[in-house]
């Protein structure tokens, strides 16, 4: 399915799990520094289609939560040392 592997493939995508064969629909769990738009909070993407989902994550907004901000500042830190 192509638009499955598009959605896999995005920059914005950790992971996919598609639960529709038991009802559950379609999850996509989205890398740190992204959530759902209108609660970026919200890692997670659920929707019964795969074309909602690329929708939605599409429309996904960065986060600065603190396990989002902890993670960047996380990666800042270790790339100074690297310097």
């Amino acid at each position: 399915m192509k638009l499955k592997k598009l959605i896999q493939n995005h920059p914005r995508v950790e992971d996919i799990s598609d639960e529709r064969g038991s009802g559950d629909g379609c999850w996509v769990y989205l890398k740190r520094g992204w959530g759902e738009r209108g609660n970026p909070q919200c890692h997670t993407i659920h929707e019964d289609t795969w074309s909602d989902v690329l929708r939605a994550v599409r429309d996904a907004e960065p986060c600065e939560c603190d396990n989002c901000a902890g993670a960047a500042r996380r990666h800042q830190a270790g790339a100074a040392r690297m310097e």
